[in-house]
């Protein structure tokens, strides 16, 4: 189970969306700005960098998040830059469309996602994608 460490600051997940909403009118298929998208992701990187984010064992990548890293290679080989940034978007927001029969897992996760703070699980396959997405266009 999760025990809140009350000296770390905790990084709700909450902010790190908030970034993303902040510029989401910047953003469109038919005007794709690259630098708006990796500034954005950069400003993410940076939130989780400075955060120390405490384990969580009720974290899990059951349904369309366990699927949503391989999406994201693809969009970046295929050069779908938009797409590969709406994956972590995605992932970000918890896409949880379950194929996860087992309801004490469904039921921890969305007891997870309920509280709003970022463990260090979900941070660092979070960084793993973003500095994926940051390599695949510089």
């Amino acid at each position: 189970m999760f025990l809140k460490d009350r000296s770390v600051k905790m990084l709700k997940r909450s902010e790190l969306i908030n970034i993303m909403k902040e510029n989401e009118t910047k953003i469109s298929r038919e005007h794709l700005d690259l630098g708006i998208l990796k500034s954005v992701l950069s400003s993410i990187i940076a939130k989780l960098d400075s955060t120390e984010c405490m384990p969580d064992s009720r974290f899990s990548t059951y349904g369309r998040m366990e699927f949503l890293k391989e999406e994201l290679n693809r969009n970046l080989n295929d050069k779908r830059y938009l797409d590969a940034y709406y994956d972590i978007s995605d992932f970000l927001n918890g896409s949880r469309n379950s194929v996860c029969m087992n309801p004490e897992i469904m039921n921890n996760n969305i007891a997870y996602y309920k509280e709003d703070i970022v463990c260090k699980e979900e941070k660092e396959q979070l960084i793993e994608m973003i500095n994926t997405f940051l390599k695949a266009v510089n």
